[in-house]
């Protein structure tokens, strides 16, 4: 266990864990079986300062995992919890539903289905599956699944997936009633997908599908994607990036909604669907509000909140009740700092040791509350006393 957290420390600034492929990230605890994606999307933000030869070497995946290993990795990592830890199947080296990886991904599910998990597991994807995978997915009986499909108009040179099957594949699995289903409007790049056509296109696109949750998303771009978009001879998204960090300009998000609003504008306010800005926000909601956003996002409401997050969901994040000090000691003996002086209040749980984000997204996961250091939770006081 010790090898296992002290390469997950090691792990890339995502979080990625390519030596155990087993990752704590943002979204959930990804569990990865080979590393490589042959749809060849531009903005990859696997590439590396890749250029012509592929993702990582090879447009195809590699270093397959089978999945009784994956799984055995997944229950063996400190920091998994059962019933508790989001999963993430391929969220970050590949795509879960491609026909190469599809077999090892039904395996998988079905595993951790047969030992009665019923952790929230997520597959995003631009690929589709038939109408007999869609109903080997409704057959899982304890996993709780959510499929995300990404769909953002993006110029097909950049993102080359092709869009047709991919809608055909989100109109049909919405018609599930036993799958959670979110539309991913990402990635949203600025000036290259984000002209008022392009919007109003995509929220009719998902009006026609009849989503009922969307989550938006930026791009991430640093120096590398810039060499690979230039040695393809495409043109940069414009705009300010930060590393590690999606770029959406609240001048963009604003004509995004007012295009949500154009489409939307012959439904009830009550009928439309939900738009989050993040993810567990969307899969808290697609739940059905019975959980709070398992990454404490309303602990910053008017940034996290302000789309269109349903009252009940806003309700239920805002009933969140504080952890016991003992239940927090318990996981920060998890991640090697049992002795860290610990401070709960009624909206924020606060660690005064060093915290990596991947461990205060540890606790937060396990917590279904606010996990700050010190200083964050000063500087947020600071940012409400000055607002």
């Amino acid at each position: 266990m010790e090898e296992i957290a002290a390469s997950q420390a090691a792990a890339g600034p995502d979080g990625l864990n390519t030596s155990y492929m087993i990752s704590q990230m943002k979204g959930g605890m990804s569990a990865d079986f080979g590393i490589g994606c042959p749809l060849m999307c531009a903005y990859c933000y696997r590439r590396e300062g890749d250029t012509v030869d592929g993702y990582l070497g090879s447009w195809e995946p590699t270093g397959f995992l089978e999945p009784e290993d994956v799984v055995a990795r997944l229950l063996s990592h400190p920091w998994f919890t059962p019933h508790h830890t989001p999963i993430g199947l391929h969220m970050s080296t590949s795509e879960a539903f491609l026909p190469k990886l599809w077999p090892r991904t039904w395996h998988a599910l079905q595993l951790l289905d047969e030992l009665g998990l019923t952790n929230r597991v997520s597959c995003i994807t631009k690929y589709a599956l038939s109408d007999e995978q869609i109903e080997c997915l409704e057959s899982l009986v304890h996993v709780d699944l959510d499929v995300s499909v990404c769909y953002a108009a993006m110029p097909e040179w950049i993102e080359p997936p092709d869009r047709e099957r991919r809608l055909r594949f989100l109109r049909r699995v919405l018609q599930s009633d036993k799958i959670n289903v979110l539309a991913y409007y990402r990635p949203i790049a600025e000036g290259l997908n984000t002209t008022d056509a392009h919007l109003r296109h995509v929220w009719q696109t998902f009006k026609d599908a009849g989503a009922r949750t969307v989550v938006l998303g930026g791009l991430k771009f640093a120096d590398d994607h810039v060499h690979s978009f230039m040695s393809y001879g495409l043109p940069l998204p414009t705009g300010t990036f930060k590393p590690g960090k999606k770029l959406l300009t609240a001048d963009t998000e604003a004509r995004i909604m007012a295009a949500f609003a154009e489409v939307y504008a012959d439904v009830p306010a009550d009928c439309r669907p939900a738009v989050l800005k993040r993810s567990s926000c969307g899969r808290a909601v697609e739940r059905g509000s019975y959980i709070p956003d398992y990454n404490g996002h309303y602990d910053l409401p008017t940034i996290n909140c302000r789309l269109r997050c349903p009252t009940a969901q806003h309700q239920i994040c805002a009933a969140a009740q504080p952890p016991e000090e003992e239940t927090v000691r318990q996981l920060l003996a998890r991640i090697g700092r049992p002795d860290a002086r610990v401070d709960i209040t009624s909206t924020t749980t606060v660690i005064h040791a060093p915290l990596s984000q991947f461990e205060r997204t540890f606790l937060r996961q396990n917590l279904l509350f606010p996990v700050h250091t010190a200083r964050q939770a000063a500087e947020l006081v600071a940012a409400r006393l000055t607002r």
